[in-house]
């Protein structure tokens, strides 16, 4: 079939009969294909399929990615609550990669996402369109490690640190369970941090063990 129409960054769309889901982390191949005739002052681009992922209330980051890509260059374009479309000649999305893209707040939120590869086109008749990719979204969730898990004190007292690893918009508090230790930075942050934390003089005659802990805020 053939679709052709006059205008500026004209885009085409074959009719979709649904959507289909991705499974977070699990590569689909998608593609877009046909013959077309294309009017648009500038050009034309084809989309393909509409593909969708959920992500969750607290996700810290997105990952999209575009492998094994064959034919001509594809992008594919990314947006919340519905898909990708053309309105007064230009393709609202939030996000577009032909490659690979990481996805953060305030740009990524909660809710569902609508993915859809497109191919450009220039103006001509009869334009065999042919571009697969496989397509690979990947919602993370917050993980955390600490650059030490422990650490030795002279009984005169000291200042240490511990750093904190964890993607740049996972939440964290960090609190001492012990007298004589202090947490003298910022008790709470977002993403990777340094916390830095006191120890006070050891005045009596037997060893001491105290902890500090970090502590993941969920919301």
């Amino acid at each position: 079939m053939k679709i052709g129409a006059l205008g500026i960054a004209l885009l085409l769309a074959p009719i979709l009969a649904g959507q289909t889901p991705l499974a977070s982390g699990v590569s689909t191949p998608i593609s877009v294909g046909g013959t077309y005739d294309c009017f648009g002052a500038f050009g034309c681009a084809v989309f393909g399929g509409t593909y969708t992922i959920t992500v969750p209330a607290g996700a810290p980051q997105m990952n999209v990615v575009l492998s094994n890509a064959a034919g001509r260059p594809m992008t594919v374009y990314g947006r919340l609550g519905s898909a990708p479309a053309l309105v007064n000649g230009q393709i609202v999305n939030d996000f577009s990669t032909s490659d690979s893209l990481t996805v953060s707040p305030p740009t990524l939120a909660a809710g569902v996402y609508y993915f859809r590869p497109a191919v450009h086109i220039g103006i001509g008749l009869n334009q065999s369109v042919s571009a697969s990719a496989d397509l690979t979204v990947t919602i993370m969730n917050c993980s955390y490690t600490l650059g030490s898990s422990s650490a030795t004190a002279p009984a005169s007292g000291t200042n240490g640190s511990v750093t904190i690893n964890t993607l740049s918009s996972c939440p964290w508090t960090a609190a001492s369970n012990s007298p004589f230790l202090s947490v003298t930075s910022s008790p709470s942050g977002t993403g990777p941090a340094t916390v830095q934390y006191s120890v006070a003089v050891n005045t009596a005659q037997q060893q001491r063990i105290g902890t500090c802990q970090c502590q993941i805020e969920m919301s």
